[in-house]
């Protein structure tokens, strides 16, 4: 276990470098803070708009994992993770974990943030009705169900990434289109609400989005490991 969490720590700090963190904090705490001012202050009721403070985290994702691989095939450490003497699912889970990590982080400070901006904006504010109550609701929601899309977009961006490293990088396009058509979807899925949609496709309940994401996560991780082990040579 303590070999896990060691390439664990290994593959977090190759997303993003920790000389570089802290300037990432910063330019994120202030976008987001200057989001939540200056594009909420034209709400009145904003409960519903909420999830746009924090909803670009999931088309962060692949970028995340993206980065991850493309700094192992850069700088050749792929040959080390791969000769090392686990299997290469013990491996490949480390990066998942790594990922997820990473996200987690960036979930938790982008909607701290809108939250914070919000209640202080309305202590001077007398133009803003924040309803509390609903505002609550409403980030469980969306908080929600941007963790049920995590295995997916996860488990994609390494797939996709180790895909153009492969015999196979052809299909590296096409696995990114997949990843393309998805974002429409979480994107009117979130605005069903405000601009009234009512398709059926975007009343999908939550329930069944998790077991589509977990059933495309486990084919993403199964191919993955078998291009680790088929297809990749050291």
């Amino acid at each position: 276990m303590k070999a896990f969490w060691s390439m664990v720590k290994l593959n977090y700090q190759m997303i993003i470098p920790n000389k570089f963190f802290f300037y990432l904090f910063i330019v994120l705490g202030f976008a987001i803070g200057s989001f939540t001012f200056f594009t909420f202050s034209s709400f009145k009721i904003i409960e519903s708009h909420i999830h746009w403070a924090f909803l670009w985290i999931l088309f962060a994702i692949p970028g995340f994992a993206s980065s991850l691989i493309y700094n192992e095939w850069t700088q050749k450490t792929h040959h080390w993770f791969l000769s090392l003497p686990y299997p290469r699912w013990w491996i490949l889970l480390s990066k998942y974990v790594a990922i997820l990590l990473q996200v987690l982080l960036l979930l938790a400070i982008a909607s701290a943030i809108p939250y914070l901006m919000l209640y202080l904006y309305n202590q001077f504010s007398s133009t803003l009705v924040v309803n509390w109550s609903a505002l609550q609701d409403r980030y469980f929601e969306v908080l929600l169900e941007i963790l049920i899309y995590f295995p997916f977009l996860i488990t994609h961006g390494v797939f996709a990434s180790t895909v153009l490293y492969s015999p196979f990088r052809s299909l590296s396009g096409l696995l990114w289109l997949l990843f393309g058509l998805t974002c429409p979807f979480i994107v009117l899925r979130q605005l069903r609400h405000a601009a009234y949609l009512d398709w059926n496709i975007l009343q999908v309940s939550p329930l069944i989005l998790l077991l589509i994401s977990l059933c495309l996560s486990l084919l993403f991780f199964l191919g993955t490991n078998y291009l680790l082990k088929r297809k990749i040579r050291i």
